[in-house]
């Protein structure tokens, strides 16, 4: 794996004082930043709008959908008083008296609107208190490990020998040098896969081991409903991102948070799938809202600043895991709806403190791990950048990248223009993934046995498959180790040509691989998703569903022709 990190090597905070990260900045400046979000964002809607009817419909299109949202899909973390606010504006808004100049109504919606936008940005805000930050620091490595150091954590758990602590179990890959050196040479937009609620917390986590000061981030309100999970975000910088709210107003207020964050130096990070992948599958098909604020925040760098501009970076990063607690949950819904992946998960394995905490104490007394990936950076064209930050061709020749933006010489907004770089942009993202992506054995294993599983019953499409009774379907063991020997050959060689990564413990004996395998694939589980039937002599599944999720990982590589 690229730029694998030595056992003991401790990087060093690249920024040492933390009153000089730019996230303690955007805290200290918090009301005024929120200002002069508000101004883009009404400024964008009047624009958007074009005229007092547009305003109109901006407005009732709000109403109407947030009284839907309430209705239909209240949660706990919604304020208290939403019913009451959504009530007076529509009140207000109804109040107008069509008779009155067109003038004074415009100027009553406007108010609405800006009110609106207003509420809209401190739900969104995040903030950074560093005392909480030195907490969260001190509690993931070190309380979990006291916790686990202990002879006995419950009857069915027993810690033998050394200590366990969360270095042990996430490895840490990658472009990372190069990704330390961008922090202080422009802002770095930072864009992982996901798969779990974990994602946050781990990737948070692993931004502080190699060195790097906090990250501003977005996170689905619906985490906020974990008491334990919401109180660390509200404190760490997260601002929050509510996929039940479609109307064009919360969406450009959001949008300008975001753009306006990276804009002022902000280091930032977002889910660009929008939500956890439902089939495991890498993310293909991207969010390009957001993704679009980085390439309007370098424009706009370009347009106010000039030659003392400086750049956005793109860094994709991957999280592999070898079990998803939320698995079970996440493919069911995405079996239910074809995988449109439209529907919002409110409670799943991970939707109370106590179900969380259970999870990471499992986590750190069983042998499973992470891998986190850091892709190569990238301008926001998808360009590579050297450790300088200056954009490079295809060559390897410097080149200026303000001319992508300008119109006879001068740096305009073109909306269309921007639309296409956003899109060629989430491609080189998504590219990325697959070449960061890492396999692990029970990716592998997994992939290994639903295949052969599909190729007994080539007659039957993916649903009527996976009604099968599991105790009906059995995989020869010597065929099984064979398809698992060619298909880890075809997985190196495509690690040779970068097109994918692999974890070390794939490049042991076959038989070791399939054993790690074994012991790792979905170990959370009640049901399990692999087992070897020593007796018969033979592979059999407990969940085929799960065995779907889990052998999806390594879809996308052609790997089929090996099976």
């Amino acid at each position: 794996m690229a730029e694998g990190r030595p056992e003991k090597l401790k990087y060093e905070p690249v920024i040492a004082d933390h009153r000089q990260w730019p996230i303690a900045w955007l805290t200290r400046h918090k009301e005024e930043f929120l200002k002069e979000a508000e101004e883009q964002s009404f400024s964008d809607l009047i624009k958007m709008a074009g005229d007092s009817e547009g305003l109109r419909a901006l407005l009732e299109q709000a109403i109407y959908l947030e009284h839907i949202r309430i209705k239909r899909h209240p949660w706990k973390v919604d304020p208290e008083d939403d019913q009451e606010y959504w009530d007076r504006i529509e009140k207000e808004f109804l109040a107008l008296n069509p008779l009155n100049p067109e003038a004074e109504q415009n100027e009553k919606i406007q108010g609405l609107i800006r009110d609106i936008i207003r509420r809209y940005l401190h739900e969104i805000a995040g903030e950074f208190r560093y005392g909480t930050y030195k907490l969260a620091r001190k509690l993931l490595p070190h309380t979990f490990a006291t916790l686990l150091n202990r002879k006995q954590l419950d009857p069915g758990t027993r810690i033998v020998g050394r200590s366990l602590h969360l270095k042990e179990k996430i490895q840490f890959v990658g472009h990372i040098e190069h990704l330390r050196k961008l922090v202080t040479k422009g802002t770095v937009v930072l864009l992982p896969t996901h798969s779990s609620n974990l994602d946050s917390i781990l990737i948070g986590w692993g931004i502080d081991e190699i060195g790097l000061p906090p990250f501003h981030y977005g996170a689905g309100l619906n985490l906020f409903n974990v008491r334990l999970i919401a109180y660390f975000m509200n404190r760490l910088g997260a601002y929050k991102v509510d996929r039940r709210k479609k109307n064009k107003i919360y969406l450009k207020t959001l949008k300008d948070y975001s753009m306006l964050t990276i804009e002022k130096g902000v280091h930032s990070l977002f889910f660009p799938g929008g939500t956890r992948s439902r089939d495991n599958r890498v993310e293909s098909k991207l969010k390009l809202g957001l993704l679009s604020t980085a390439v309007e925040a370098q424009r706009k760098q370009f347009e106010d600043k000039g030659t003392r501009s400086s750049k956005v970076f793109i860094v994709p990063a991957s999280i592999n895991y070898h079990v998803v607690l939320e698995a079970p949950t996440l493919i069911e819904e995405y079996l239910k709806r074809e995988g449109k992946q439209r529907y919002i998960i409110e409670k799943d394995e991970l939707s109370s403190s106590y179900r969380l905490f259970t999870f990471i104490i499992k986590f750190l007394t069983r042998g499973s791990q992470v891998a986190l990936s850091f892709g190569k950076p990238m301008d926001v064209f998808g360009h590579d950048v050297d450790e300088e930050g200056r954009s490079l061709d295809k060559n390897g020749n410097v080149i200026d990248i303000d001319g992508y933006f300008k119109s006879n010489g001068v740096i305009t907004e073109d909306e269309q223009r921007e639309s296409r770089y956003t899109q060629k942009l989430a491609e080189k993202i998504t590219d990325q993934f697959y070449r960061i992506n890492i396999a692990f054995s029970s990716h592998l294993i997994a992939f290994v046995a639903f295949e052969l599983i599909r190729r007994m019953n080539g007659d039957l499409d993916l649903f009527e498959l996976l009604r099968i009774p599991p105790k009906e379907i059995k995989v020869p063991y010597r065929e099984f180790r064979e398809k698992v020997a060619a298909v880890r050959e075809a997985l190196l060689a495509l690690k040779e040509e970068g097109r994918i990564d692999v974890a070390p413990h794939l490049l042991g004996p076959v038989e070791e691989v399939i054993r790690h395998g074994l012991q790792n694939v979905g170990v959370f589980h009640s049901k399990r998703v692999l087992k070897y039937n020593k007796k018969k002599l033979e592979i059999v599944s407990e969940d085929l569903k799960l065995l779907y999720f889990y052998h999806n990982r390594l879809e996308g590589y052609g790997l089929e022709r090996y099976i």
